[in-house]
């Protein structure tokens, strides 16, 4: 699936959102850059927290991960507009609402997670794909030409628990994500899918720092139906196979097709238990999917293997009023595509002669960076995060012989500032930047002010120019051109 440059002409993105941050129950809890309950709130996003948070990912290590407690719903909703070039099959000028609510609460030595949502949306000029997740079951589509608009609901719950008690720290994590996309004119896919996962972990405490294992299982699924009700009869469909091939001897069949997947990770952490320190995560991932015709008596069409490796290293230091992190991580996909082949079928039964790995995409990005906030006094503070990523990407199909191939850098940089003022008013300005070969900016604004004594009431704002990027393996982003982008919402803590 290969991106192609997309200039848009406009994208508008508006939110509205609650958030409650709840004081921490123990004092060695406390946030030390927060000058009064107004200011905490803010502290789970500042640039330093929300970096050292990254390295505390596991469900073991989740207690660690904030010193605050954060409660947030969110009402959010995006809009783009493009024109130009884009990768058909995410298609474009892509449409959301959605709701969220989030939960990170300590208690003693307890920790409680959890994450509820629910979106709905649409996106246009959706062309050879008429399955949802396409960035999942890749390059094995069910395609048409025709293709069209596709409206797509989804909904999220997940939660989690963690503890430490003595030199011992564990955690567990369970979620259960689903997805519902259709076309209301011909071609007419209804596809709906489901996402369970479970996380354990468990670490082990010597001196300043903490060794976490943890063992990650998601199982995916995908019942796809490709209707039509014009009488007349509809458009031809294929069974993509990778870089615009498609299996010939199914064209014209396998109109319902289910996809089952199996993801296993392994999550290896060493965090410091203080504010300052050495931390390293390594993430071992292996995927696999089969396609399945439903139709053609569940025969197994295409299967799809993935290694994936994510690791990354940094040094936090946390303590005076200069914090900084510096930081360097990689990320290496290894993902291939083996096409079933079968004799002439018999009784409906087409029987399995021989396998053929047709297809493969290989990706890399490399990433260093670092992170610096300087709380200028008590309730005041400032930051920057600077990074540069590469990434370059290879797919090849063996025959008839196709490779494409691609190479990215970019540098990001953001500025934050952070404000506690006279009268409970806090203020939070965040201006961005990205170069690579174009340019990309914005500026995000909050300002928040206190209504009582735990109470906290705000507005959110933004601006900017943005483009997907290589390095973004997992984004559904539609297009590959710069958007222009606002954002606004509304914010109440306590």
């Amino acid at each position: 699936m290969t991106r192609k440059n997309t200039t848009y002409l406009a994208a508008l993105t508006l939110a509205a959102s609650l958030t409650a941050g709840f004081p921490a129950v123990a004092s060695e809890r406390d946030d030390s850059t927060g000058s009064d309950a107004a200011f905490g709130v803010m502290a789970h996003s500042m640039l330093w927290q929300s970096r050292r948070a990254a390295f505390f990912a596991g469900p073991a290590s989740a207690c660690f991960r904030y010193r605050t407690d954060l409660t947030e719903l969110r009402a959010d909703g995006t809009l783009q507009e493009g024109d130009g070039d884009y990768a058909v099959q995410l298609g474009t000028d892509p449409r959301r609402i959605g709701f969220e609510a989030s939960t990170y609460t300590l208690h003693s030595s307890h920790t409680l997670t959890g994450r509820a949502l629910y979106s709905i949306g649409r996106t246009d000029g959706v062309t050879l794909n008429e399955n949802a997740d396409p960035l999942t079951v890749y390059p094995y589509l069910t395609a048409d030409s025709t293709g069209g608009g596709m409206t797509a609901e989804r909904y999220l719950f997940e939660g989690g628990y963690a503890d430490h008690r003595g030199r011992i720290f564990w955690g567990v994590e369970g979620g259960y994500e689903a997805g519902l996309s259709y076309r209301m004119t011909d071609p007419r896919p209804r596809n709906i899918t489901g996402r369970l996962t479970a996380n354990a972990g468990i670490g082990l405490t010597a001196g300043h720092y903490g060794v976490a294992l943890s063992a990650m299982y998601r199982r995916y699924t995908q019942t796809s139906e490709l209707m039509f009700k014009d009488d007349t009869g509809g458009e031809k469909t294929y069974q993509m196979t990778g870089l615009g091939t498609a299996y010939n001897r199914f064209t014209g069949m396998g109109l319902k097709s289910n996809f089952r997947g199996n993801t296993f990770a392994v999550t290896a952490e060493l965090i410091p238990l203080g504010e300052t320190g050495f931390s390293v995560e390594a993430v071992m991932t292996r995927f696999n999917l089969t396609k399945l015709l439903a139709d053609l008596n569940s025969l197994p069409l295409a299967r799809v293997w993935e290694n994936r490796l994510d690791a990354k290293a940094g040094y936090i230091s946390g303590t005076g009023p200069l914090r900084w992190i510096a930081e360097a991580g990689i990320t290496a996909v290894r993902r291939h595509g083996i096409e079933n082949i079968f004799g002439d079928a018999t009784l409906s039964s087409y029987p399995l002669i021989d396998a053929l790995e047709m297809y493969a995409d290989n990706r890399l990005a490399v990433r260093a960076g670092g992170t610096v906030e300087w709380a200028v006094r008590r309730g005041q503070s400032v930051g920057a995060q600077v990074g540069c990523i590469h990434a370059r990407r290879t797919e090849v199909y063996a025959y008839p012989r196709i490779e494409e191939k691609t190479s990215e850098t970019s540098l990001h940089v953001t500025l934050r500032y952070d404000g506690a003022f006279a009268h409970g008013w806090t203020v939070s300005v965040m201006p961005w930047g990205i170069a690579d070969r174009h340019l990309s900016g914005g500026l995000r604004l909050a300002v928040g002010k206190r209504a009582g004594s735990r109470f906290t009431v705000g507005l959110t704002g933004g601006v900017g120019v943005d483009r997907p990027r290589l390095a973004d393996f997992d984004s559904g982003a539609p297009v590959s051109g710069k958007a222009l982008c606002a954002e606004a919402g509304v914010f109440a803590a306590f």
